[in-house]
This record gives C-alpha cells, structure tokens and sequence, in this order.
C-alpha cells in the first residue's frame, strides 16, 4: 500500500508499506499496522497507527505480490523468555492482560507463592517486550534468557544515568 502518514511530532511520511499483521492495544486503545517498508536499499520495520494514517491507496508492485513479500519479509525467528511473577498488586492479572497476543505457559509454585510465565515471542519484538516487562517493576523478574537480563540491565542503567544527570542539572532552591 502507498500511504501517507504523519508522525508523531508531525512529521509527514509518503511511502509504500508492506503490512503483515494489524495489533490492537488495549492498553492505548489503537489499533496498529506492523509493516515493512524499503529504505534505500534495506527493509525496514515499522509500526503505523492506524489513527495516523491520512491516506492509502494500492501501490503498484512489480510482479507478484508473494515473491515481492517474501523478498522483503525477513523469516520470523523466536524467542522465549521466562519470569517470575509475584502475587502482589494484582501482578499475575496484569501481566495476562499484557502478554495476552504472546503464546505463553503459566505455573504456579506454591513452595514460593510466585508464578513461572514462559513467553515465546518473535525476536524482532524484543524491545517492546523489554519494554513492557520493565513496565511491572519489582512485581515480575527476569530468570532468562541471559541476553535478556542484559537488555533489562542495560535499560535500567540508562535510565539511571538520565536521572542523574537531570538531578545535576536542576537549580537549587534555597
């Protein structure tokens, strides 16, 4: 499809995406187009709000539609992650409610009062799942994989940086 698209800080994009999947969040309450799109001479992945779409039409797509899709689509490669889920402020709820589109498998560990959630996800949704984990806080950890605790690591030692130097930066009031 050859749309039109205005990004969040307003910024316009015309382009020929190729969506694969259409996602709804609850949590946002939009509905989202995963896509590829070329970039030069790479494929791209990118998520179009629907919302923000402000034309569409039928792109011309030399040849078939399949080997064109099939050139551009990289194989789908997944991932598992596994995490223990705390029986506090409704963290198990929650997270069912999040992980909901994921395959998944749940136990519950009466020894330790927790749940064991196993997630397979595709790899190229990685950052978002980081993303939504660290969302929970102390409620859910991360057992594994080790690459995994490393992404989570290296995004709260980011974040700890930018608050610091936010505090440095801040005025003393006397």
């Amino acid at each position: 499809m050859a749309a039109q698209y205005e990004g969040g800080k307003g910024h316009r994009l015309n382009s020929v995406f190729w969506p694969y999947k259409i996602e709804y969040s609850s949590k946002d309450d939009k509905f989202r187009a995963l896509c590829y799109r070329r970039h030069g001479l790479r494929r791209v992945r990118c998520i179009l709000n629907l919302g923000r779409v402000v034309s569409v039409r039928m792109a011309q797509v030399e040849g078939n539609i399949t080997d064109a899709m099939q050139e551009i689509r990289p194989a789908e490669r997944f991932g598992e992650v596994t995490l223990e889920i705390s029986k506090e402020r409704n963290a198990l709820e929650r997270c069912m409610i999040q992980f909901a589109h994921f395959e998944k498998r749940t136990e519950y560990d009466a020894a330790a009062n927790r749940y064991t959630c196993i997630i397979k996800y595709n790899i190229m949704d990685e950052s978002e799942l980081v993303i939504r984990v660290l969302s929970f806080g102390p409620t859910v950890r991360v057992l594994g994989p080790e690459h995994f605790l490393q992404e989570i690591h290296q995004r709260v030692d980011r974040q700890t940086i930018l608050i610091n130097q936010n505090r440095q930066q801040e005025p003393t009031v006397l």
